[in-house]
């Protein structure tokens, strides 16, 4: 998935209302851009709200 603009896209307020993450501006993801909560989602832009610390973010990279 992925989305961009000024307010949060339907299709993404949609499926933030399914899996709990209503109460933000973005769907949750991992380091991996999985959605948390779902299964097989990816999320990526500004649908997306990484909450990992940089510093694991830039090792799985140097480590790839």
């Amino acid at each position: 998935m992925w989305s961009t603009g000024l307010g949060v896209n339907p299709f993404t307020r949609r499926v933030q209302w399914r899996l709990g993450h209503a109460e933000r501006r973005a769907l949750s993801v991992d380091h991996f851009l999985r959605v948390r909560g779902a299964q097989g989602i990816y999320a990526l832009g500004d649908c997306s709200d990484v909450k990992e610390g940089r510093d694991l973010h830039s090792s799985t990279f140097r480590s790839a």
